[in-house]
């Protein structure tokens, strides 16, 4: 039980006082001195910091001073107040701890389930995503029906997707254009490649897939978390971006 006090903010010595005094009721510093082993300039001490958090009282008399301890009830009411001071200052700490420079770091992902995982972060993450060079991998059969699903459950969460589709899927796949949520736009022909590139937050996702809606069979996914990297790639869209064109 003395652990559990001091848990919830007690001193050693004020755990075991204040633990005496609910079993025993009024009690003298002579008293408490026999019943808990404390050296009295100890107890003291702990007798001050627990009148001062309100968990005993001095009960004047006309030979000693007797200490008693109030219901505990009042440790409730301890814990509620610091809850209170948490919650006043939880915001700003949260915030700094937000604003400070991380380091970068790499994660690899592995077919389907990195896709998953893609989707996951980005609903949680809520902020809205820039692709460059987009070849319908979403629509890869494996996932297609999970891609659905995510592009309602962005669209709840209001979050955008913005594409810059492979010039590839406006000459060999035209119909795939049309099941892309809004904005789109077709990159020109000299941009194509199989790499692609999806950015949101601090994160930058790339992968090379196997050619229109298909990721093939051993597709390594690299996610760079970099807060610069991906402030870069985000700028690179709106330049691409002026330079494509309306499907």
């Amino acid at each position: 039980m003395e652990n559990i006090l001091q848990q919830l903010g007690l001193s050693k010595n004020g755990a075991r006082i204040y633990r005496y005094l609910v079993s025993s009721g009024q009690s003298s510093v002579a008293v408490i001195h026999r019943g808990t082993g404390i050296h009295r300039r100890n107890i003291y001490d702990a007798l001050e910091r627990l009148h001062e958090e309100g968990l005993i009282v001095r009960v004047i008399s006309s030979r000693e001073n007797l200490f008693e301890a109030v219901h505990p009830e009042k440790l409730k009411e301890l814990v509620q107040d610091k809850q209170r001071k948490l919650d006043v200052v939880l915001p700003s700490l949260i915030s700094s701890f937000q604003k400070q420079s991380k380091r970068d770091e790499v994660i690899l992902y592995r077919g389907v389930e990195g896709f998953r995982n893609i989707f996951h972060d980005i609903l949680t993450l809520g902020e809205d995503v820039y692709i460059i060079g987009g070849k319908g991998t979403w629509f890869d059969p494996r996932i297609a029906n999970e891609t659905e699903a995510f592009h309602r459950e962005a669209a709840k969460k209001k979050i955008r997707l913005h594409r810059l589709l492979d010039h590839q899927i406006h000459s060999d796949a035209p119909e795939l254009i049309k099941r892309f949520p809004q904005p789109i736009r077709i990159l020109p022909q000299d941009f194509a490649n199989r790499l692609s590139l999806t950015v949101y937050g601090s994160r930058v996702i790339t992968y090379a897939g196997k050619g229109i809606q298909n990721f093939g069979e051993d597709l390594t996914i690299y996610a760079m978390l970099s807060a610069s990297m991906a402030e870069g790639y985000k700028q690179l869209f709106q330049f691409l971006w002026k330079q494509s064109k309306k499907p």
